[in-house]
């Protein structure tokens, strides 16, 4: 499959063609033309590299001078811009040969950019009868290592040309698909590049071949489907194909399991398994992914018979420490509160004590907070506070204190808790810190002392201004529920069409110039490679800015979010919120024509839709979740389809994967669940991340609390979190655009 970027440039450059073909040229066109030429190379005198004749290659070097760049590009890289244009024009019409001369060309002269000019390089031979060297230049790109996206291009690309009925081509075919799996890692992303090999494997390979692809295929299932089919195939031919897996492939082939929730059939497989191939490390992490399969399946009476068993032990490579500490699991699995507490005795007389103990701590403290015993929930978080004191794990402690004694209405102590928490906060996150400061403020009010309230509110304005906290009381009305409050729909944004930013510190940074120039020459994945490459490097504040600037001109929305996230953040906590970088840049309208177009058809509130999706997708159009959610708004293909054909129209899983497929199924979903609750926004936010099912259950297990309240008693963490992530977003998107 081509990457967006790439195929836009192909089809502008097609319809570009299209338009400025010669009469003679236009009823065959170049892709025709280039359907009749042979297999075989053609004679090199007959298509001298740069020709330029009355036909495509001047074509192409005429497309190429006229596209718009990403920004400004200065005049020594203009030249070089122009050439790779012209070598993607060159593609886009099948013409294989100018592409694969202009792209030598540009490897002799740009080293700087090797691994992308020969990514297209390889994209020009593939097509060609030249097998030996396409596989050189694959050995050259993987040894480059070049990053995950020119990876996934090489993946992309083979997987599009490996089709042919050329026995010549298929063993060809057969050799690169081998040499870029020797080269990388097993992901499920590669599973229809496996299958490939596979096939051909049957056809032209040997036993050693087949046994690589299957091996391959075992390893990286996306669905059950998968994962059942080649678990029975590697079952049935593993003793044929002589295939003794190695820790690492188990481990993956584990791991895949559990996300797809084949507990049962993993547990099969580790117990069939022969692990004498694993080091010890690679044995405990398996039977610690084994015994927690068996918790999720809660079958407790089977996983204490086998943590029972010295056997057990010895397979899995497990210490007196990994068994105490998954029968401490299993234990307050089981609610046997005693057990769990006699067996963390003797795992806190061990030396050193194990970094698990604080955990299990926590654990007792909310275990206590269902059961309704403060005495016992406060035991256990002031142990841990006692004893570990500094601990990442301090903040929920304290928290859990403060929140029980508010519940309870004992209003003093929860004050009194809060205010030593506050004087203890340096190994606290800013989030806690912020949490903690609000709580105490609510507190204070509630006891009537509305002077020091005042004090609180104003010292947590200044302190916390930006978290979802200090949002809140920015936006606090007259009543005592903020975030009951109705917002208007009618947002109105600025849509006035400025000029490319100027980039000249950008471009003179090495490290960020080869990004600069794969968006000028709309290779936009490859761009977003590179990108990932400089994160984590110290670079100039100037020459981000005007990165950050550019990808906001071009609506790079997620590139955005890794540049904020990577190097504006403590900005973000600090700099009031306002129409500048860089809260523009943090919180873009971003696909605003979409999204203020459905949301008007659903009756719902644009910003809240923007809130949603920045938080489920980071604005990544193509992001898959491990669950099997797609796109920007996270969609489960079922729901997607459901709700697609409640509308009449067809589905196809495929357009989750685009803002204009995505988003409208999105915001109709978001619509529903905001109409089920009659327009709350937090029941809302809560039902589209864990269900309105779980939603209407909370709703009558806490009664009428207010809105805060109400969000730090949901028990799933995860969805807590989430809630407080949309609402803070939305409140912050109030503020930038109303």
């Amino acid at each position: 499959m081509l990457r967006p970027g790439v195929l836009a440039v192909l089809l502008m450059c097609m319809a570009w063609l299209i338009l400025h073909a010669p009469p003679d040229t236009q009823a065959q066109g170049p892709v025709a033309a280039a359907e009749d030429q042979p297999i075989s190379e053609p004679d090199p005198a007959a298509v001298p590299a740069g020709a330029e004749g009355d036909g495509a290659p001047q074509t192409c070097s005429r497309f190429a001078a006229g596209q718009p760049a990403f920004g400004p590009v200065p005049e020594s890289r203009a030249e070089l811009r122009q050439l790779y244009l012209t070598g993607l024009c060159q593609l886009s019409t099948e013409d294989w040969y100018s592409a694969e001369a202009t792209f030598r060309q540009g490897v002799s002269q740009d080293e700087t950019l090797r691994p992308y000019w020969n990514l297209r390089l390889f994209n020009a031979l593939l097509p060609q009868d030249k097998p030996s060297q396409t596989e050189l230049i694959l050995h050259e790109l993987m040894l480059a290592d070049p990053g995950r996206a020119v990876v996934d291009a090489v993946r992309d690309l083979l997987e599009r040309y490996t089709v042919s009925d050329h026995p010549a081509r298929q063993v060809g075919y057969h050799r690169l698909i081998g040499a870029y799996f020797a080269a990388v890692p097993p992901k499920p992303g590669d599973h229809d590049l496996a299958l490939r090999q596979w096939n051909l494997s049957l056809v032209y390979g040997t036993p050693d071949d087949r046994a690589r692809a299957l091996l391959r295929l075992w390893q990286t299932p996306r669905t059950r489907e998968e994962a059942l089919r080649w678990g029975e195939t590697m079952q049935a031919q593993r003793d044929e194909l002589k295939l003794a897996p190695a820790g690492e492939a188990y481990l993956r082939r584990a791991r895949r399991l559990n996300t797809l929730r084949l507990f049962e059939r993993n547990g099969e497989e580790i117990v069939g398994a022969d692990l004498g191939g694993l080091t010890p490390e690679e044995s405990r992490q398996l039977g610690r992914i084994y015994f927690s399969g068996l918790f999720r399946l809660r079958e407790y009476s089977r996983a204490v018979a086998e943590l029972a068993l010295a056997q057990t032990r010895a397979r899995f490579a497990f210490s007196s420490v990994d068994v105490l500490d998954l029968s401490i699991q299993l234990e307050l699995r089981r609610r046997h509160i005693g057990t769990a507490v006699r067996l963390l005795g003797e795992l806190e007389t061990l030396n050193p004590v194990p970094a698990a103990v604080p955990g299990f701590y926590i654990e007792l403290a909310r275990i206590n907070h269902e059961k309704g015993n403060g005495q016992a929930l406060r035991k256990w978080a002031r142990r841990l506070i006692a004893r570990y004191p500094g601990h990442a794990l301090t903040g929920e402690a304290y928290w859990s204190i403060v929140w029980w004694y508010y519940r309870a209405g004992e209003f003093q102590r929860a004050v009194e808790t809060a205010n030593a928490a506050l004087g203890d906060a340096e190994a606290m996150d800013h989030g806690e810190r912020a949490r903690l400061a609000y709580w105490r403020f609510r507190a204070l009010g509630r006891l009537g002392r509305s002077d020091e309230a005042g004090r609180a509110a104003e010292s947590l304005r200044e302190r916390y201004p930006n978290s979802y906290y200090g949002l809140i009381l920015a936006h606090q009305g007259d009543g005592a529920d903020p975030l009951a409050q109705a917002f208007s729909r009618q947002i109105k944004l600025d849509t006035d069409s400025r000029p490319p930013p100027q980039a000249p510190a950008a471009w003179n940074d090495e490290h960020l110039r080869p990004v600069l120039f794969l968006y000028s020459v709309m290779e936009t994945e490859q761009a977003k490679g590179a990108l990932e490459g400089v994160f984590g490097r110290k670079l100039p504040r100037e020459a981000l800015v005007e990165l950050a600037d550019l990808s906001y001109y071009h609506q790079q929305y997620h590139v955005l979010q890794r540049i904020v996230a990577n190097y504006f953040l403590d900005d973000l906590r600090t700099e009031p919120v306002r129409r500048a970088m860089p809260w523009e840049h943090a919180y873009p309208p971003a696909y605003w024509g979409i999204v203020e177009q459905e949301s008007a058809r659903e009756d719902i509130h644009p910003l809240l839709a923007l809130a949603i999706m920045r938080e489920e997708s980071k604005f990544d159009p193509e992001v898959e979740s491990a669950a099997g959610a797609k796109g920007l708004m996270q969609l489960m293909p079922p729901t997607a389809r459901q709700i697609s054909h409640s509308q009449g129209a067809p589905f196809n899983e495929q357009q989750l994967l685009l803002p204009e497929g995505n988003i409208p199924l999105g915001v109709a979903y978001l619509g529903r669940v905001l109409r089920r609750f009659n327009g709350d926004l937090i029941y809302a936010a809560a039902a589209y991340n864990a269900g309105p099912t779980s939603v209407n259950r909370w709703i009558k297990a806490f009664g009428n609390l207010p809105h805060d309240e109400w969000v730090e008693s949901i028990p799933y963490t995860e969805t807590q979190r989430y809630v407080k992530k949309v609402m803070g977003t939305f409140l912050i998107y109030l503020s930038l655009y109303t």
